[in-house]
């Protein structure tokens, strides 16, 4: 009898080791076949079970998505964040997801997209932003992306695109910018894109700085740039100049103003005159000058890659090995758990 209950007691033991390599399931969080759900957090859920594959966060209140948030899910798919308030998605936050899919931001207000916030991605289906608002989009936000079917920015109010926010995706094969609302978007945002299809409609912009247009082109193998209105101010004389009117001939008449004023009666920007724009130091034969705003680039420092806000628990290593001691240590007990009780039962 003794030796039933020892043994029993070895299962409990074993079963207690699974428990903690498969992690808890936070409060406010549905969890069943690999599938987290979670709604109304106010702080971002850090321990997830280790074998997760999809995630659904909404209606949350966080200040921020950490370093290395989802990096120690060595099969998360599908990461879905709707109808949030994010203060900052952190520089590194989805490093090293080697088999992340899909990400999905619908209806979420983000503060600041960090340096480095995607850094890394590849071999994914989509990145999609729809119905959100972000206020600033900072230098190399998404830094060597690589290999996505498709980058979609939707429907979306974006505040301030910083001087090469976009710098480094490359291989992508369509990028969709539809019906967004942006407010500031500088020259550089677009450097050192490419991308084989672009399609940029039915936008509306308020200050599209000199030259975005022109890295724009230069990004894309197909280019596509309709139905979208500008804030017909001096701050598109660039495009109304002498020189501007040949270089853009094609997309001004399927442009328009969105104001200031009577402006938004204009059918199209081929029948705006530069003295519209009420440019005081600029004439309509001057060639602009498009200002490039020279930032070096540093390489992200994402070290250590453990769970976020952990003490060195594991997570994906930088080389993408799965260094994460914390699990390891678990699986290695179950083995000796397992091999314990064989062997005792045997003896019985």
């Amino acid at each position: 009898m003794e030796n039933i209950r020892l043994a029993l007691l070895l299962v409990s033991m074993f079963s207690a080791c699974a428990q903690a390599q498969q992690g808890k399931c936070p409060v406010g969080c549905y969890c069943k076949h690999r599938f987290v759900d979670c709604q109304s957090l106010m702080d971002f859920p850090l321990d997830l079970a280790l074998d997760t594959e999809r995630i659904r966060l909404s209606h949350m209140n966080i200040g921020e998505i950490p370093k290395h948030a989802f990096s120690y899910l060595p099969n998360v798919t599908l990461i879905e964040i709707e109808q949030s308030n994010v203060g900052i998605i952190a520089g590194c936050a989805f490093k090293n997801i080697y088999s992340l899919q899909e990400i999905l931001f619908d209806k979420t207000v983000i503060g600041n997209v960090e340096s480095f916030a995607f850094n890394g991605l590849s071999k994914m289906k989509r990145i999609e932003f729809l119905k959100s608002r972000i206020g600033r989009l900072k230098s190399f936000a998404f830094y060597q992306l690589s290999e996505i079917a498709n980058i979609n920015l939707l429907e979306t109010n974006f505040l301030y695109f910083y001087s090469n926010a976009l710098y480094g995706i490359n291989n992508v094969s369509t990028m969709v910018l539809t019906s967004n609302n942006v407010s500031d978007i500088v020259t550089d945002a677009f450097r050192d894109v490419k991308v084989d299809n672009l399609l940029a409609t039915s936008n509306t912009f308020w200050n599209m700085h000199c030259g975005v247009l022109d890295v724009m082109f230069q990004s894309a193998n197909t280019f596509s740039f309709s139905s979208n209105t500008f804030y017909c101010n001096c701050s598109i004389s660039w495009m109304l100049s002498t020189s501007g009117r040949q270089k853009y001939a094609e997309i001004l008449p399927d442009s328009r103003c969105h104001g200031p004023g009577k402006m938004n009666e204009t059918t199209n920007l081929a029948n705006v005159k530069f003295s519209d724009l009420n440019c005081k130091n600029k004439k309509e034969d001057d060639t602009p000058t498009c200002n490039e705003i020279k930032i070096k680039i540093l390489n992200p420092t994402c070290n250590p890659s453990g769970r976020p806000g952990g003490q060195g628990n594991g997570g994906t290593g930088e080389d993408g090995k799965g260094d994460n001691g914390a699990s390891s240590l678990v699986f290695t007990f179950q083995i000796f758990v397992v091999s314990f009780i064989t062997v005792f039962l045997t003896i019985l």
